[in-house]
């Protein structure tokens, strides 16, 4: 207060030394006014004062409503970052698990198998795995041993057909597609009958079945009609009344044909009355027979395009690579004729030695669809060749220190055809279920387990053996033949007398007969051998009358009339 007094003091004393010369002048109510006025000022200030001490607090109340909003937000905030580190630890374990397990199913994971009978298996497939391991893996499930004709194959990127490489990781081959392989045949033996196992025979017989319903294999209807019966008799067995019906309604189960319709049923269900009394492998081997002498019997088809873009298709068999144009063979390379196959970029080529007219070797080339295609038709004109024509295959060669820029693939099969035909199985036939009739077939075991193998080829069409039918009472009892297990008497030694000493006799020995003729089935009788004429010719006789002699034999005419027309006329 002594700050605000003394400036009023001031100007009071001011005001009064101003005013002292007039005293009439002199206002009592403007000193009042203006001692007023600066009390006024004096509130107003204080009242200031006191506005911005509230104002400072609201800001400092704020600032702590603020800074302790921070704190929360910060606290959640921490919180929320813990969750998540927690969140993201327990992923990353998840993920780390996720990786061992996926890791774990890498190293072994399982591979689908799509077999002939339309059935479908799970194998283990390691990392590491090379074709070959996968391969033995298929043949040890269904007890093959004759495993050189067949083989597996995939689907590729670009939806083509490959086959499996037994020396190479299936992992690199498969290149990012799913592990399902198919299991087919390979090498069609250009005769069936010399395979020595009844599983092999029926594995052929699906994959013929197979190319005949998808159009691989064309037929005519009579061709239908007959292997369709054979496919039922393997399958379905002997036809009878009481089982199958007096009509061929049991045969729409079956698909035959690629369009089948009610003839072809009929004649099938003609034909299989025929063949009653055939078991399951003998029936099977009929219909490799008659399939074997398709125009289309094991050939391989790839589509391609010649020198003026005419499309063509190429097919490489166990005799050579033949050339389609509208379903008609027009041109046919046989492997002793061809000197050299090879292929660069999209085409494909065959060096072929020089003909008797030609002096120099000739090159023909065809065009592919893709760098792949060409390739995967030279792998296989490669493998057709070795297997079919080599007596052994060829060994493996050694890494070389420089690097080559040709290719190194080889057949890498066990053994060849001409190994194979040599081969003798010493296990019996094994058991086998049948994908159709769902019946275990076993080969005929006649005498004590010693199996016939292989079965006698047939020379015709129809069955090579009949059963005959004998008719009987239906009170009569027939015993069931009993073929399993007989057990036979030890044989013992023959008991041998004490020899005694006999005098020497000298014995006659007695020419030995001839064996009888052997009798064969289905051959004509010989006819009667005629017994020779002996004629004597006289010594005196001229060589005119020797010459009428034999017009005389040789003429059933008056020999007087016609001797001397001759005789004239020779005159």
């Amino acid at each position: 207060m002594t700050e605000f007094v003394q400036p009023v003091n001031q100007s009071i004393s001011h005001f009064q030394l101003g005013s002292m010369n007039d005293v009439d002048n002199f206002d009592i109510d403007r000193l009042n006014s203006s001692l007023q006025y600066g009390d006024h000022h004096i509130i107003e200030d204080n009242t200031k004062k006191k506005e911005r001490k509230k104002l400072k607090k609201k800001e400092e109340e704020n600032e702590k409503r603020a800074q302790r909003q921070r704190q929360k937000e910060e606290k959640k905030a921490r919180k929320q970052e813990e969750k998540q580190r927690k969140k993201s630890k327990n992923e990353q374990q998840l993920l780390s698990s996720k990786r061992i397990l996926n890791t774990q199913f890498i190293n072994k994971s399982k591979a689908r198998i799509m077999m002939l009978d339309d059935t479908e298996e799970y194998l283990d497939l390691g990392k590491d795995d090379i074709g070959k391991i996968l391969y033995t893996r298929v043949c040890d499930l269904i007890r093959l041993e004759e495993k050189d004709y067949f083989g597996l194959t995939f689907i590729d990127n670009e939806n083509n057909r490959c086959w499996l490489d037994n020396d190479k990781r299936v992992r690199s081959q498969l290149k990012g597609v799913d592990s399902i392989f198919y299991f087919q045949v390979k090498f069609y033996p250009p005769e069936p009958a010399l395979l020595q196992e009844d599983i092999t025979r029926y594995q052929l017989c699906l994959q013929l079945r197979q190319d005949i319903l998808s159009g691989k294999l064309p037929c005519s209807f009579v061709t239908y009609a007959l292997l369709g019966s054979y496919t039922a008799q393997a399958e379905l067995g002997d036809y009878s009344e009481l089982d199958h019906g007096t009509t061929y309604d049991y045969l729409k189960e079956l698909q035959f044909a690629p369009q089948q319709d009610e003839e072809l049923l009929k004649r099938i269900h003609e034909q299989h009355k025929r063949h009653k009394g055939q078991p399951p492998n003998a029936a099977d081997l009929h219909f490799l027979e008659n399939a074997k002498k398709l125009a289309m019997y094991g050939v391989d088809i790839h589509p391609a395009q010649d020198s003026e873009n005419v499309n063509i298709n190429i097919g490489v068999s166990a005799n050579g690579i033949l050339i389609y144009r509208d379903k008609l063979r027009i041109n046919r390379f046989a492997w002793p004729k061809i000197l050299k196959i090879s292929y660069k970029r999209k085409y494909f080529f065959i060096k072929l030695r020089p003909s008797d007219f030609d002096r120099y070797e000739s090159t023909i080339g065809f065009k592919l669809p893709t760098y792949r295609a060409a390739k995967s038709l030279w792998k296989i004109a490669v493998e057709h060749h070795a297997f079919f024509r080599l007596r052994r295959p060829e060994e493996i060669r050694k890494r070389p220190v420089l690097p080559r820029f040709n290719s190194t693939f080889r057949y890498t099969g066990t053994y060849t055809y001409h190994q194979t035909r040599q081969l003798l199985l010493d296990r019996p036939n094994p058991d086998f279920e049948r994908s159709l009739s769902k019946r275990m077939t076993r080969s005929l075991d006649v005498s004590g387990g010693e199996t016939i193998r292989p079965l006698p080829r047939p020379q015709s069409v129809e069955p090579f053996f009949q059963i005959p039918i004998l008719e009987h009472d239906e009170n009569e009892h027939i015993p069931t033949a009993a073929y399993a297990h007989v057990k036979k008497k030890p044989e013992r030694p023959p008991i041998t007398p004490p020899r005694t000493p006999q005098p020497s006799i000298i014995r006659e020995v007695k020419p030995k007969r001839p064996p009888p003729p052997a009798d064969y089935a289905n051959l004509p009788p010989e006819p009667p051998i005629r017994p020779a004429i002996h004629r004597e010719i006289s010594s005196t006789m001229n060589s005119d009358d020797a010459l009428l002699a034999a017009i005389r034999l040789a003429t059933d005419l008056d020999p007087n009339k016609q001797a001397e027309q001759i005789v004239m006329a020779n005159s």
